[in-house]
Parts: structure tokens; sequence; C-alpha cells
């Protein structure tokens, strides 16, 4: 069974950089809950 991971993603980029990189080393499933302004929704 795989760990499962959530991370809650602003408007600062250290979460997604930290979130991606865990992805890279480890096999579990990450989760994100997004809160961002409409001007950065694209992205995700």
């Amino acid at each position: 069974m795989k760990d499962k991971i959530i991370f809650w993603l602003d408007g600062d980029i250290t979460s997604f950089g930290i979130a991606k990189f865990l992805q890279e080393k480890y096999a579990s499933e990450f989760f994100a809950i997004v809160d961002v302004t409409d001007r950065v929704k694209k992205i995700f």
C-alpha cells in the first residue's frame, strides 16, 4: 500500500518545489489543495 501525502499549495512556490522533489524520490500518492488567486490558476 502506497503512502498518501497531501500538500496545501498557496502563492508561495516553495511548497510546489518540495512536492515535486518528493514525488521524484518516493513512490507515493500525492494530492494537493490549491489556494491561489485567479491570476495564477492557469499553471495548475
